[in-house]
This record gives structure tokens, sequence and C-alpha cells, in this order.
């Protein structure tokens, strides 16, 4: 019979209490209207509730409440009764607070709760109430969402955009606080790492760590929620180093939605253009040359500020005076050169790069005269197609001004000396001199040797018959002997000729000629001389072409070059291993060593200091780069000069930051388990050694053993048994002193040497270590751990004695424990499987009482029965590890799907087996899937090969299947799933059985 007393009936409490419970309500509830109201006194005795708890224990239980119910009645799934039990246990305790709490087991919902202690007249606790809200009830037309929802998802396939869509959950104010996620597809998954079983119908703030923090919430996602706005929005998700772009709606009240899209290749690619376009701006202005980059029309892209300060114009002023060609420029002799064509337009006309032209020109700021070595070479794409043109001028006027006043010298004293016949003779260049015909008066020795010509035969011949000059590109130009003759010039002039010699040998000379004049200015003649520049264009071309060889070996080297004096200042710095250092050469030169280079300053002291006694040095170093130590080895040689005395080292710096790491790493895994990064068997023994002196007494050692690891391994694989030894690990290592050594010294066993110890700390660290434990657990598989201890208090005991002592100990806390922890292991499987599948637990039962059935008609023995009974509850928990795609797929499984199915009875067995309490049912659930015929799995067996109680259980566990909805067909009444056995019969099933069973049913009508 259904109970008759009346909500909130006040007889059943106090007069206090129920003052008490009516003061709550009206302090945090405007009304009772959908609110569950229970009551309980001290011993959790149900004394009050109303008509809405009535309705909703129907509604989520399936339970009509009758008189004397309890809470464990009411409550069946073991998880929400203990839930209650435990908040129930806090009020009572006095405390007065609220949660959101998933009841439920025929419908899971959200409940927002709020318990409170009740009082009597002397303040005493004399029980505690429950209110609660049904947070599901706030949702809209679910056909609707539902509809939605399927365009979304269809949607983001499409686009393979990461799709999340969430159930919203509001305040009392109607203000968003929370989401529940309903449903994430495979994109989304893979972008975010997270699994559709371990997200759905998980509130948001438990799975995503931003959504932790309540700005993330209300100030990205307030306005789609509240407003109905489209957001679009870029976001960086820390906790897997990825960035999202994020459109964030709601296609209707209630729910948001969320499409991902992984842009992190696009960040990088644009962190690295803008990384490389810094650096390239921070070299160009780094330059001591002037740099100005030209586009195919001849417009100006870029310019350095060694080209704005050598101009004296900055970049737009520039492009305006290129534009109008105002600027004057004059050649190496100081001749006038009218801009009427650009470098730029020259290049482009001739095709040919402009290399180290002298050049010069006013600037425009300060109104001086510069010279510049100018060099102008255009740039070409991948199709050979002009790209642009890059002009870089060095400014030389100091050394410019300085070699025109060194020709103005050399002109006098040729002028002085040009009537000394010795000693043009004598003198290294060739020296030829004609009279005011031209003919060849003098021919020194270097002309013969130039010319191929002898003095005797090259005198008296006309000058242009001997020496025969042609330009730099091949072409004839006028003899200077005659221009001189006919001009009457009185100036020299030093002009670069290729000479033919007699012998048909080409030769580069620097030709200089002068009039020969009396005091009263009268011509008398010419004075050429030349000298022979072939070897030193050469090697000009060759140191040049070395040191630019040079230059490309240190830019494009890894290494560091150093080059420091005796004081150790820098002077030099360069190679690409500056950018790991994050300077430049303009940073450092000039600095000393330990003004840069701050951190292992002792070493670089004493390196310098032996290079600087000229031995070759090699050492390692570090430096600090924010929070990233880049570590270098470095050779140190010494630098000589002429006179053999040391002014300075050069240092080849190479990074090893990777070897250095990997040598830190070799070095760590000598003496550290791989798996836990605690320390390792090979390095307990040896500290055990080292320890084991007076001075550490008492010395502890204590050991560590996981229970059922091969269990956990076998039911749920290595990846999550490495996952719990990580974790007791990480217990041990937190729960002892830093200078207690704590080891992992075989596959499940551990073991701790603490050093000064006492007894006491060792019992205290003991209990500590079993609850941290015992409240850990991985993939919702509780954890377990024995532990034994021992000391040694004096230099006679032998520390072996002592180790076996604490192992023995160790195992004795084993066999106290295991037992129960194996059927806690099983319990927990059992539980997690009627969570995923609520059927399953509806189908156990209907199980078992086909089994009492089959115990009756079949005459079973007492033993028989017991086992039966115990292998119908747990025959099917290997059904915990079939995916719900699977478990739920309406139409005919294929090949690789059915045996995935079939495998749950190897792994039901396996773990049964691995439970002492069970292990005797373990056969008969292994083989309940066998056929009469021997068409069944998993061996195969036939006929009497088939245990009797395992074709007893298979009997009952059909009869339960037929009679239930699954996915691909309707439930059958008994009448037809007997029907269904007959049919079976002799085939699927013992014949005889199968007649006694159905045999049974005849006589219950009767």
């Amino acid at each position: 019979m259904k109970k008759t007393q009346t909500p909130l009936n006040p007889n059943l409490l106090s007069q206090a209490a129920f003052d008490s419970l009516r003061e709550e309500i009206s302090k945090d509830f405007s009304s009772f209207r959908n609110i569950v109201i229970l009551a309980v006194d001290n011993n959790f005795q149900i004394q009050l509730y109303n008509k809405t708890f009535e309705e909703k224990v129907l509604e989520i239980y399936r339970i009509e409440i009758n008189q004397n119910v309890t809470l464990e009645d009411i409550f069946t799934r073991e998880s929400d009764y203990q839930t209650i039990i435990t908040c129930f246990t806090k009020a009572l305790k006095g405390k007065t607070f609220s949660n959101i709490q998933k009841l439920g087991i025929q419908v899971s919902r959200y409940y927002e709760s709020f318990y409170t202690p009740l009082y009597d007249a002397q303040k005493g606790i004399t029980g505690a109430v429950l209110f609660a809200r049904d947070l599901s009830e706030i949702s809209q037309d679910e056909a609707t969402i539902q509809n939605a929802e399927e365009q979304l998802k269809k949607m983001a396939s499409v686009l393979h955009l990461g799709l999340a869509l969430e159930e919203i959950i509001y305040n009392d104010e109607g203000e968003p606080i929370d989401c529940i996620f309903r449903f994430i597809n495979h994109q989304y998954e893979k972008f975010t790492g997270l699994k559709e079983q371990e997200v759905i119908n998980k509130l948001v703030s438990q799975v995503i760590p931003d959504a932790q923090d309540g700005s993330f919430w209300l100030d990205k996602y307030k306005s789609a929620i509240i407003s109905g706005e489209t957001l679009s929005f870029d976001h960086y998700a820390p906790y897997i180093k990825k960035w999202f772009n994020i459109v964030a709606y709601c296609p209707m009240q209630h729910r948001l939605a969320l499409l991902l899209t992984d842009i992190s290749d696009r960040k990088t690619s644009e962190n690295k253009i803008k990384q490389s376009e810094h650096l390239y701006r921070t070299i160009v202005n780094s330059l001591m040359a002037g740099v100005v980059s030209f586009d195919r029309n001849i417009s100006i892209i870029s310019m350095n500020q060694e080209a704005e300060r050598i101009i004296g114009l900055n970049v737009e002023q520039f492009k305006e005076t290129m534009k109008s060609k105002t600027m004057t420029f004059y050649d190496e002799y100081n001749h006038l050169m009218p801009l009427v064509e650009t470098p730029p337009e020259r290049v482009i006309r001739t095709k040919q790069p402009i290399l180290n032209e002298i050049q010069g020109f006013i600037n425009q700021s300060t109104k001086k005269m510069v010279w510049v070595n100018l060099s102008v070479v255009p740039i070409y794409d991948a199709k050979g197609e002009l790209e642009q043109i890059i002009s870089n001028f060095i400014d030389i006027t100091d050394r410019k001004l300085m070699e025109d006043r060194i020709q103005e010298d050399k002109k006098a004293l040729y002028i002085e000396k040009r009537q000394a016949q010795e000693t043009l003779i004598a003198i290294t260049e060739g020296v030829v001199s004609t009279d005011a015909m031209g003919v060849i008066k003098n021919f020194n020795k270097v002309a013969e040797e130039i010319t191929e010509w002898s003095r005797q035969d090259a005198i008296g011949k006309h000058f242009n018959e001997i020496i025969q000059l042609v330009s730099q590109d091949g072409k004839a130009v006028e003899s200077p002997v005659v221009w001189m003759l006919e001009n009457q010039q009185h100036s020299l002039k030093k002009i670069h000729y290729i000479l033919h010699s007699k012998n048909n040998h080409d030769y580069h000379i620097e030709c200089s000629s002068a009039p020969i004049l009396t005091t009263e200015g009268e011509l008398l003649g010419v004075v050429v001389v030349f000298r022979n520049i072939t070897d030193e264009l050469a090697l000009a071309r060759n140191i040049l072409m070395e040191r630019q060889r040079l230059e490309r070996v240190v830019e494009a080297s890894t290494d560091i070059l150093l080059e420091v004096n005796n004081d150790k200042v820098i002077l030099n710095i360069s190679g690409k291993g500056l950018e790991k250092l994050k300077i430049t050469a303009r940073d450092v030169v000039g600095k000393r060593i330990s003004d840069i280079f701050v951190n292992s300053i002792d070493n670089h002291d004493y390196a310098y200091y032996q290079a600087l006694l000229g031995n070759t040095y090699v050492y390692d170093w570090e430096h600090h780069v924010k929070d990233q130590i880049i570590w270098f080895e470095s050779t140190l040689s010494a630098i000589y000069d002429e006179n053999n005395q040391i002014i300075g080292v050069i240092n080849i710096a190479r990074e090893t930051t990777e070897r250095k790491q990997k040598q830190i790493e070799i070095e760590f895994l000598s003496t550290h388990d791989g798996l836990t990064q605690i320390h390792n068997r090979h390095y307990f023994v040896q500290k055990m050694e080292t320890l084991d002196y007076p001075y550490h007494y008492p010395l502890g050692i204590f050991m560590a053993d996981m229970n059922a690891l091969k269990l956990v391994n076998d039911v749920f694989g290595h990846q999550v048994g490495d996952e719990a030894l990580k974790i007791i690990a990480g217990i041990l290592k937190q729960s002892f002193r830093q200078e207690d050594v704590v080891a992992r010294i075989g596959g499940d066993e551990f073991a701790v040497i603490l050093t000064n110890t006492t007894y006491e700390r060792m019992v205290s660290r003991k209990a500590l270590i079993q609850s941290r434990v015992s409240a850990a657990c991985v993939e919702n598989v509780p954890l377990s751990i024995a532990l034994g201890f021992h000391m040694k208090t004096n230099i006679d005991q032998k520390l072996s004695d002592v180790v076996r002592a604490a192992e023995t100990a160790m195992y004795e806390d084993k066999r106290l424990i295991s037992r129960a922890y194996n059927q806690k292991l099983l319990s927990t499987f059992q539980t997690n499987l009627y969570h995923q599948y609520p059927q399953e637990l509806l189908h156990a039962e209907k199980t078992k009482e086909y089994c009492k059935r089959l115990i009756e008609c079949c005459n079973l023995c007492v033993e028989d029965c017991r086992q039966l009974e115990l292998a119908s509850q747990f025959h099917d928990i290997g059904k915990i590890f079939i995916p719900p795609s699977i478990y739920q797929k309406p139409n005919k499984l294929t090949m690789a799907e059915y045996k995935t199915v079939q495998n749950h009875v190897k792994q039901t067995h396996q773990m049964l087996k691995n439970t002492e309490e069970y292990e005797f049912v373990a056969d008969i659930a292994l083989n309940h899937h066998e056929r009469w015929d021997g068409h069944g799995y998993p061996r195969g067996l036939k006929g009497n090969e088939i245990p009797p109680l395992s074709m007893a259980l298979a009997i009952a566990d059909a009869m339960a299947a037929m009679t239930r909805d699954r996915p691909y067909h309707h439930k059958m009444t008994e009448n037809q799933a007997l029907v269904e056995l007959r049919k079976g019969s002799g085939s699927a099933y013992d014949p005889n059985m199968v007649a006694l069973f159905i045999e049974s049913f005849k006589n219950k009508k009767k």
C-alpha cells in the first residue's frame, strides 16, 4: 500500500525542528512549487517528504513509496545512495551547503540541491533536510532541438569542422552558469583530444581547463547565449597548445553550438613570417652600408637607416628626388654627372650589375660632399624575371679625400723629377717619354718588360707603333700622347688600359701622362708612366672572392666566431649561432666578455686565461635566454701579430644543447625508473650500501606492492596499469621527505629508505600512504597497495635481514587486504557496466530469476545452486568493453563487430578468474555461449562437453534476452520465447534441460 501521510506533516518532527525547517524554506526559496523536500533523523530514517519527492522517485527509480521505506530502498543505484548519505552526513554535522547532483537509473536528471541541519529547542541537531530543484525541466521541445542539432552535425561533417552541442544551465536570475556536453563529433575529438565517452553528459567546467575560469564563459559566449548573436573569434587552448577559430551561436534556447577550426598551422606560419621580416629589418638596419631596394618599376620599396644618413633624406623625400632627378653626381675624378639615367635604370638597360663604382654627391641634410662605393645588383625570381634591384653603398668620403691628397702629392713629385732620365729609367713603373712629335726618346727597363719591346728597338719609333692600347671593354682608344700633344693639357691623367704587347700578350695597366714644358710653357714632349696592374687586379679579385666566401661561410655557419683582445673586449662577432643567443654584433662589440656572458663566468675567465698563455683550450658553458638554457662548446686559440706576440683570442663556439640534454637524460635514466620517474632498483641498492652507517640509524626500510596489477593490465590494458603505477609512485614521493630514497624495484614493487627515522613516523607514513592510495583511482578503477616496514637500529643487524622482514610484513598486509580489494574491483566493474548500459542490470536480474527456475526444475545440489546464482550475476560483466556503437547498433553486425561482442566472455572469465571470491564460477560464465551442436563460442564445445551449469546459464540468458527489448528486435512474451527455446532444443540447447524448463512453466500455470 502507498503511504497516506500528508506532505509536510509537522507531527513527524519536533515543533522546534519544524519551525527551523519552515524558517530555512522561507529564507532560501520563494515557494514550494516544484521543490523536492526530504527530511531524515540522526539515524538516516526518513521523517518527512512532500508530494514532489514521491513523483520524482517514481519517475527516476520506478519505485512507489510504501510504509517503512528507507533511503537504501529508494536510492537503489549504489553511487546515488552513497552521494545522498555523504551529503546528509555533512548536514548532520552542522554544515549548510548546496551543489548540483545527477541522480537516477531509469531517467538521469540534474538537481540543484540544498542541505541544512534541523535543530530542537536546545539547539541540538535532530536531523537534516534536503531541498532540490530539477534543472532538467528547463529545456525546449526535444524534437525541435534534435532536428537543429542534426542539421549542425551534418554541416560540421561536410565542412570537416569540430562540433560540440551543449545544454546551457542557468541560475535563478536566468544567467548562464555552465553547460553540459550533449554531443561532440569525431573532428572535435581529433582537434581537442577529448573522447566522447569522457565528456558526454558532463559539465564543461569539469572537462575543459579553460572553462574552469568563469570569465571565459561570460566574456566569450555571453552575447551568443543571451542575445542570440553569432560569434567568431580566435582562441588559444594552452592545455593542448593549439589555436582554434570558434564560431558560437545558440540555435535555440538552452542550446549552445560551437564550431571549431584548427588554425594552429596558420598561426605558426604567420609568426614565422613576422619573425623573418623582423630579422631581415634588423640585419639591414645593422649594416654599415646604405641599402635601398627598388621594384621593377624603379619605385623605392625600402631604405635602411644608414642610407638615410648618407643621402640626408628620408624614404619619402628620396622618392621625390628620384622621380624629379634633381640630384647631381660626380665621378671619381670629380667630373659632374647629371642624373639623366639612375643607376637602377642603367642596370635594367644593360642587364649588368654595377660593382664598386665611385660616385660623389651632396648630402641633402649637411650640404657636404659625400663619396660612396656603389654597387647595384638585380634580383630575379624563379622564372628568370626581374623582381627587385638592390642598391648598396659604403661611405668612403674620408678615404677619397686621402687618396686625392696622395695623388696631388704624386703629381708634384713627378713634375719635379720629369727631367731626371736616370731616375725615370730606374723606377719600377714603365716610363716612356716622347718629343713634341710623339717619337719615343726614352724607354726604361720596366717598359721593356711590359711591352716586350727592347729599348733599342723602341727608341726612335712613334709611341703609337710601340704602345697599343684599348679600353677595358676591348674598344680602341685615343693614344694618351697624341691626346696630350693635341690638347696641351698640363695635368696628369690616370686611366686603366689594356696593353697589347709585341708578342700578343694582354696586360692591364694603369697609365698616367703629362706634358714636358719649358719654363716658358713651351711643349717639348710627353712623358707616359704606366704600371702593370694585372696581378694586382687578379689578386684583388681573388681577395674579394675569398672575402665573400669567408663572409658567406661565417654567415651560413651555425657556429659563433668571436674575436677578443688581450683585455677580453669583444672586437668582432658573427655566425648564425647569434640567433640562438638573441643578440647582434652591434649589441656586444666593444664590451667585455664578462658583461655579456654572465653565466659560467668562472669557466670563461679560466678559459681565456689559458688561451692568452698560448694554449688551445676547449670548454663547455651555458647562456640563459629568458627561461631557456643554451649550452655551447668553445675552442679558444691565441691570435699572434707579425712579431709573434699574442694580441687576442679567437673563440669558435658551437651549440651543444641537444647533446647536453641527452647527456643529462642518460645520467637521469641511469638512476631513475623510466615509467614513474622515481629512482630505480640499481640506485636503491647503491644507496642502501652508502646509507648503512650508524650516523643514519635508525634506518627504516619500507616495502610496497601494488595490489591486482595483473588484473588491471589484463582487463584494462597495460596503459591503465602504467598510469596506476605512476599515480602510486607520485603518492609515495609526496609522502616522504626529500632526503628519503623512493624507488621502484620491480614491476609492481616499490621500496623506500628513511634515515634517522622513528617507529612512530613509520606507522604514520604507512597510514598516510594507504589513505591516499585508497582515495585514488584511474579509469574509475580504485587503487590498493600493500605495505610493510622494518628498521635497523644497530650495526650488528644485517640490512638484508631488515629488508626481508619488511617484505614479510608487506606480504602479510597483502594477504589481509587483497581479498576485499579484489571484490571491490569486481564491484566497480559491475557498477561501471550498469552505469554505461542500465538495461544490463535488468537483464542480470531476469537471468537470475530464470536460473532459480532451472535450479528448481533440475533438482541441482546446494553448491551448484550457489554457483549458478553467482554466475548469473556476473556472466556478462565483460560487456563493459563493448563500444556503444556496437552494443546499441540496430542493424546486423559486421564480422569484426560480432567478434568484438564474442570476446566479452573471455574478458568476463579473466576478471572472475583473478578474483578469489568468484574464480570458481569463471568457467561457468566462459562457456555459457557454447551450443549443443558445437557451433557456439569461444571454444566450440559440443553436447555433454559443455558443463551443465554453463548450459543452464545459457538457457536462462537466452530467455532473459528474448523477453526484453533490444536494439535489433522487440521483446517477446514468455510463451513466444519458450517456443523459440523449443526450436533451439538439440541444436543450441540441451534438449532434456529445455524440456524440464518448459515443463516448469506449464506446472506454474496449473
